[in-house]
């Protein structure tokens, strides 16, 4: 009876370990989810304090050995890094969010996960790279009848075509697109979709049309209250104005996306801007005014550890050579 006893006993203390095991688990993924659902409104002062959640989220989930969580935990930790552009943190926690989310079998995380990790591959100019992760987020969308998402991945995926030489393609996907993200309803993926077809145009040398779609994509961006996006259309607006030979036009839009990006403290996009400012102050022969904008993009690109940074230091040896600079 004593050894009956003695049993009982170590069950009965087995099984309320396990409750409270079960119990915190219940809880780490509630707060996992509670801050998924914050994480839209985690601009600006916010941004400190969800951080600070989000890496306690990660280490009480490593410790607990809650996979399921610790996956949710790190692709939220992995998407502050990604705001601040901290590539490499951002890589490495989306990395671990994957193994994480693999081994609990957590395909909705899994999707997020993968089109994050190419987003950090598009930015780094690996293209190819992000293509095989935005279509593996593609196909797992699909399988979860998420919509939104897998049109969202389909348009990032179009972005890398582009820039790995491939607008033609890119061109025909977005016009495909356009029509279903419209009927969704969603203004702001409407706006992206324009964009990435405006690239794609004007990669082909359509730029008459590039700007048509570069103005409604800044006209709906504006209207969703997406300023980074409606900056980003007139960063590339004015690109196309130049290729059409209008500086002056594309001075004014350079400059009012270039005061759109300080508002919202976009850095990547203010270099973007100061990168475009200075290539049509070059084409309206005001040299001095170039450099400066040209040197600044390039302090921004090179802190970020963007390789951006590179094409300035190009441009800016271009405009060296150019026959009547001042000095």
């Amino acid at each position: 009876m004593a050894g009956a006893l003695e049993v009982a006993d170590g069950a009965g203390g087995t099984g309320e370990a396990d409750a409270g095991l079960a119990a915190a688990r219940r809880g780490l993924r509630a707060a996992a989810d509670l801050l998924i659902a914050l994480s839209p409104f985690g601009q600006g002062e916010r941004a400190g304090r969800l951080e600070t959640a989000e890496r306690a989220l990660v280490a009480a989930a490593t410790v607990s050995g809650d996979r399921f969580a610790e996956g949710r935990a790190r692709f939220l930790l992995c998407g502050s890094h990604l705001a601040a552009t901290r590539l490499d943190d951002a890589r490495t926690e989306a990395l671990a969010a994957e193994a994480a989310s693999r081994s609990a079998g957590d395909t909705v995380m899994l999707r997020q996960v993968l089109n994050d990790l190419g987003l950090i591959a598009q930015i780094l100019h690996r293209n190819g790279e992000a293509i095989g992760r935005f279509e593996e987020s593609v196909a797992l969308a699909r399988q979860l009848g998420h919509r939104s998402g897998a049109v969202a991945s389909t348009v990032n995926s179009a972005l890398s075509k582009v820039r790995r030489g491939q607008a033609a393609e890119a061109a025909t996907v977005c016009e495909q697109l356009l029509p279903e993200v419209r009927a969704l309803g969603d203004t702001a993926g409407t706006a992206y979709t324009l964009y990435v077809l405006g690239l794609a145009l004007h990669g082909l040398g359509c730029y008459p049309q590039a700007a048509e779609r570069f103005r409604e994509c800044r006209a709906l961006a504006a209207t969703a209250g997406r300023r980074e996006r409606q900056a980003l259309a007139g960063i590339r607006l004015a690109d196309t104005l130049c290729a059409l030979g209008r500086p002056e036009q594309a001075l004014t839009e350079a400059e009012f996306a270039l005061a759109l990006t300080i508002e919202t403290g976009a850095q990547r996009d203010q270099g973007y801007a100061l990168q475009t400012l200075g290539r049509v102050l070059a084409d309206l022969r005001r040299p001095t005014e170039s450099r400066d904008r040209l040197h600044e993009a390039h302090r921004i690109f090179e802190r970020l550890g963007l390789p951006q940074a590179a094409e300035v230091t190009e441009l800016l040896a271009e405009l060296m050579t150019q026959p009547g600079r001042d000095t």
